[in-house]
């Protein structure tokens, strides 16, 4: 019981941390597009 509890846990850490990842790379890309559109406007 103890063991799969600690799985369980290091499995849910794991996929939050990913997901932290990625919309981490989604924002980057957001910032990357803003800073174009900019630079085409001005």
């Amino acid at each position: 019981m103890k063991g799969t509890s600690i799985v369980y846990f290091y499995t849910s850490f794991f996929s939050i941390k990913s997901i932290v990842v990625l919309c981490k790379r989604l924002l980057y890309k957001i910032k990357n597009l803003y800073k174009k559109r900019d630079i085409i406007t001005t």
